[in-house]
């Protein structure tokens, strides 16, 4: 195959995302929400509204599954309604299997900020603070086949991308993306441990990996270079 039909079906898939996230066609420009800037002041717990003197050690890809998020989290406590910014993931014609719910760089040794009498390690977190700004719509659009929500998009770059080292909302996307693509995921929704089981049968890279797996998400690790790291424990 010559290289340019190549890289134009590699790119198809890509945009198409079926091979690892159900099936999914790309919003308009215009079905986008008008504003997805994130404000930080909102974070309901105050530990984590701004954390820019801690290092990243390592980075966490952590995925959810969609069809149980639709279901258990998706909808408004009082109206039952689907939330406005879960609507392309959850209300529209996509069907979503696995899908990234962030890509974050965290600390070996997070500082513990106590409110209350709760206790809350701080990673790095809004390194930029709200000088971030609104991402480019077309950027935001591109990626939600693998991030279903510009908000969740907009809100992991502002929160997480700004602290991992990346020149750009862009470069932190694609390398999520590219994360998530390097993986073959279960179509059902599997529970620990046949969850692993199944990981490490269809994903070599990941025999001897130690995973996690919290509030229902899978939780996959990476050291500095990018390369496959047990999770913390």
């Amino acid at each position: 195959m010559p290289m340019c039909l190549l890289a134009v079906f590699l790119l198809f898939l890509l945009a198409t995302a079926t091979s690892w996230a159900g099936e999914c066609a790309l919003p308009e420009l215009g079905e986008l929400a008008s504003q997805y800037d994130w404000n930080r002041r909102s974070e309901k717990n105050a530990c984590l509204r701004r954390i820019n003197d801690i290092p990243a050690d390592y980075f966490v890809l952590s995925l959810s599954y969609s069809p149980r998020f639709c279901r258990e989290s998706a909808r408004d406590g009082r109206t039952g309604a689907i939330r406005p910014h879960h609507a392309f993931q959850c209300a529209g014609s996509n069907t979503f299997g696995w899908v990234v719910h962030g890509l974050w760089p965290q600390a070996r040794h997070p500082r513990i900020c106590r409110v209350g009498g709760a206790a809350t390690a701080m990673h790095p977190r809004y390194c930029q603070g709200d000088d971030v700004g609104p991402t480019d719509p077309q950027v935001i659009r591109e990626y939600m086949c693998v991030l279903p929500s510009e908000f969740l998009l907009q809100g992991g770059w502002e929160k997480h991308g700004t602290c991992g080292g990346f020149a750009s909302a862009e470069a932190y996307f694609a390398k999520t993306r590219q994360l998530f693509a390097a993986l073959v995921l279960p179509e059902e929704d599997l529970r620990p441990p046949r969850l692993f089981q199944v990981l490490r049968r269809d994903n070599p890279q990941l025999r001897g990996v130690w995973m996690g797996y919290e509030a229902g998400e899978i939780r996959i690790c990476y050291d500095k270079k990018w390369r496959y790291i047990d999770c913390p424990r």
